[in-house]
């Protein structure tokens, strides 16, 4: 069986504005610790993003989906790491995404996560509702994509 994930976020400024919706401010927080521990502060990082420079304090509830890819890019610029995205990625905690990620955790298998995405996403950004196509698990391909995105 072929699983095809298809990936809907370019991390690229330049695409930024197609990115409609807001995230939660948990999806923020680890990007922000980093820079942070990197030497870089969070006004610089908001300009950088082309935010105002008091934009990140204090922080809003949540932050619009172009902007967040802006930061993601700002955030590699600043650092200059490449890989700066998967650093981020790496601070994820338990109580990153609070109930929804606990949820997540306690899947058995992808299938389950899944379905657990389709039905609680929407506590952690309104970007779109995930969707699997295909005839699993035997004799099909799955293909997830976000609709909306």
């Amino acid at each position: 069986m072929t699983i095809v994930l298809s990936n809907h976020a370019n991390p690229s400024v330049t695409h930024a504005r197609h990115f409609g919706g807001r995230v939660a401010i948990a999806y923020v927080q680890p990007l922000l610790e980093l820079v942070q521990e990197r030497g870089v502060a969070l006004h610089a990082l908001a300009l950088a993003a082309g935010l105002a420079d008091n934009a990140l304090s204090p922080l809003p509830e949540s932050l619009a989906a172009h902007d967040f890819v802006r930061l993601l890019d700002a955030g590699a610029a600043l650092t200059a790491d490449p890989h700066f995205g998967m650093h981020v990625g790496e601070r994820v905690k338990l109580g990153t995404y609070a109930v929804y990620g606990l949820i997540l955790l306690s899947c058995r298998d992808f299938g389950q996560v899944f379905q657990q995405t389709q039905r609680f996403e929407s506590l952690a950004h309104d970007l779109g509702v995930s969707s699997l196509v295909g005839q699993p698990p035997f004799g099909g391909e799955r293909v997830c994509r976000g609709a909306g995105v």
